[in-house]
């Protein structure tokens, strides 16, 4: 997944709340989520990835 901005790859509070929505979103319909990234003029950066327990779709037992 990747957020694009006009400046700047320091990540704000916002930034955070799209990583944070995007990790709870992809885990509750069982989406891998490969990355987080901020992209701008000045390049990008990955935002930290999720637990494997957050990300990984269900096992057999829901």
């Amino acid at each position: 997944m990747g957020r694009g901005r006009r400046r700047g790859l320091l990540p704000t509070e916002l930034d955070r709340a799209w990583h944070a929505t995007t990790v709870e979103a992809c885990a509750r319909h069982g989406v891998r989520l490969l990355g987080f990234y901020l992209a701008s003029p000045q390049g990008i950066k990955a935002l930290p990835a999720p637990a494997v327990a957050s990300s990984a779709p269900p096992g057999p037992e829901g």
